[in-house]
């Protein structure tokens, strides 16, 4: 439905100009993991924004053909008579003038130009390649639309937005909390590097000292 590319439309709009301050403040704490998360996100809200307008635009300008091509018809028959019309003094003023032998010569001439006159009505042509609709002719049709919505089209439409957005966060969360187990992963392999380099220089403090101990002794009593 109309209704349905409008409001998704407008919900893609309000999605994208939020991530994009959620980009802003990601970037401002150096969250490159979440940077990059959300730039995937806008890019395919753009592409999807894009694709929602084409099809839009492709509707409006189908519903507003047919309309075109109804008013153009009467605008033939209008222009058809003019031949006729033009033909009527070509024949009345030889008829005047030539004698009674020559009428068979003239009512041949009769007979004999509307075939040349008749192929020559221009606005069939014309009726026949498409012209492009006015504006009113799109808004007229999109109110045409309008009017044909029904209640339940639009709560058919809302639980879609809803499921729709549902998934959205679904994912977001599921990613943001793959994130977050990255992030434990690499504090606690920091954690674990610091307390052995700590350890290992207790350790090697405590080596040494009873080596010197033991020294010391032994140089003592070979005094």
């Amino acid at each position: 439905m109309a209704l349905s590319d409008w409001t998704e439309l407008e919900n893609l709009s309000g999605e994208i100009a939020d991530s994009q301050s959620r980009l802003a403040a990601a970037r401002s704490t150096q969250n490159h993991g979440l940077v990059k998360l959300l730039e995937r996100q806008i890019t395919e809200a753009e592409k999807w924004r894009d694709r929602l307008l084409s099809q839009i635009t492709a509707r409006m300008t189908s519903s507003s053909g047919p309309a075109a091509r109804r008013r153009d018809p009467p605008a033939v028959a209008v222009d058809q008579p003019q031949p006729m019309e033009a033909e009527a003094p070509t024949v009345e003023a030889p008829t005047v003038e030539a004698p009674a032998v020559e009428a068979p010569a003239v009512e041949a001439a009769i007979e004999i130009t509307p075939i040349v006159t008749s192929p020559e009505p221009a606005p069939v042509i014309d009726a026949a390649s498409p012209e492009p609709a006015p504006i009113a002719d799109r808004l007229e049709g999109v109110a045409d639309v309008w009017d044909q919505l029904t209640r339940a089209d639009v709560e058919r439409v809302k639980r879609e937005l809803g499921l729709r957005r549902a998934e959205l966060l679904s994912r977001h969360a599921d990613e943001l909390r793959a994130l977050d187990a990255q992030q434990t992963e690499i504090d606690t392999l920091e954690q674990t590097i610091d307390a052995f380099a700590r350890r290992f220089n207790i350790a090697g403090a405590e080596v040494v000292v009873p080596f010197e101990g033991e020294r010391n002794p032994r140089g003592q009593a070979r005094g």
